[in-house]
């Protein structure tokens, strides 16, 4: 049978979320274990980008894009130059930021159709849901020092949380393996709405990592997936769960406490707090920004604030609306709410930083664009 770059073409689409999920986890072994860093995912998008085009030279129209995501795109990178410009200091930062758009034009590209291979990219989704757990049940003390360093030292910053040790899973960050499997959870709900086995694991893995804004996230979208599609008997029995394990269990009595009070012994809370103001303050006192400088801020949006002024944040705030309002107009209520439950995310943390859920939460977002009909 004869095997075109049509067909090639075809296949990296049709497979795309594994494609991203095998690349993240080797990228993220290759820094973690040699020490190089590669930006395997970028350079695959780069590739793929170049290889639709050179296709579509022949006449074939496959380099479709957004055209909304093109015009924020090209926003953002001229913004991030722009931001060079005032001061660079920070070949890291300007990556990242460079980065977002780049995802996001090539994300518009994809052609995710109704037959596309999700049942491969879930069993992958199991199997690293599994290692994750074995991992944190016996080789955590391992991945947890090549990780943090020494664990014998006293330092329990990053490791533990109310006392719980935090998951590392295949990627140890606790942050990048939260989102990871968050993300990984909101499509598996979207294409196969049902809690089962791949639901529990892939939720018993999310919440080991014990990251807080991706547990308020999975509560708002676990909430509105349930009242949309009517299971109120799961929904009373993990409410009534999370009542016994608040009631008779310490640490997490302690870890839902200090999310409602946003305060907490170890100060992470309190930091995101005080990033946010601080974050806030500078698009009143910097309103044209520092420029691409090294300044670590616990936050996505205000990240921009502080590198471009009040450019950067009314940027990332307009695109945050416009997508809002494109699912309103398409009447894609799931959609909207599950985009929406991701605010505390951009607000609380850097997710530009994290190469993988950064490149799978626009391929969700893709997946939120085209589809029309819900898989029951």
């Amino acid at each position: 049978m004869k095997f075109s770059l049509l067909d090639l073409n075809k296949k990296i689409d049709e497979n795309i979320l594994s494609i991203v999920l095998i690349i993240g986890v080797i990228q993220a072994l290759m820094v973690n274990f040699l020490r190089l860093q590669i930006p395997l995912l970028t350079l695959f998008v780069f590739f793929d980008i170049g290889f639709k085009a050179f296709i579509s030279s022949y006449g074939h129209k496959l380099f479709t894009i957004n055209r909304t995501e093109l015009v924020f795109s090209l926003s953002l990178i001229v913004l991030v130059f722009y931001g060079a410009l005032v001061e660079f200091a920070s070949v890291k930062d300007f990556f990242y930021l460079v980065n977002v758009p780049i995802i996001m034009v090539w994300a518009g590209t994809l052609n995710i159709s109704e037959d596309h291979n999700y049942k491969t990219f879930f069993k992958l989704l199991i199997i690293y849901s599994v290692i994750t757990l074995i991992i944190y049940l016996f080789f955590w003390s391992q991945l947890a020092s090549i990780f943090y360093g020494s664990i014998t030292n006293g330092s329990e910053h990053g490791l533990r949380t109310s006392g719980i040790k935090r998951s590392y899973g295949l990627l140890f960050n606790p942050l990048a393996n939260a989102y990871t499997l968050l993300i990984g959870l909101c499509i598996y709900l979207y294409i196969k709405p049902k809690f089962n086995f791949l639901f529990f694991f892939l939720s018993l893995s999310l919440f080991l990592c014990l990251v807080r804004l991706s547990m308020v996230s999975f509560a708002l979208i676990i909430l509105f997936h349930a009242f949309y599609w009517r299971k109120y008997g799961f929904l009373s029995v993990l409410v009534l769960l999370v009542i016994i394990c608040y009631i008779t269990i310490d640490p997490v009595r302690v870890i839902i406490n200090n999310l409602i009070t946003l305060s907490d012994s170890q100060g992470s809370i309190q930091l995101h707090v005080n990033h946010f103001f601080y974050g806030l303050e500078f698009v009143l006192y910097e309103p044209l920004g520092l420029g691409v400088v090294d300044k670590h801020i616990e936050s996505w949006i205000f990240k921009y604030s502080i590198h471009f002024g009040l450019l950067g944040i009314l940027l990332i705030s307009s695109w945050f609306l416009t997508v809002t309002i494109e699912f309103l107009f398409k009447r894609k209520n799931y959609e909207l709410v599950v985009f929406c439950a991701y605010l505390p995310i951009f607000i609380g943390i850097p997710f530009n930083e994290f190469n993988l859920p950064l490149t799978m939460f626009f391929i969700m977002l893709r997946i939120f664009q085209q589809k029309t009909v819900l898989h029951v």
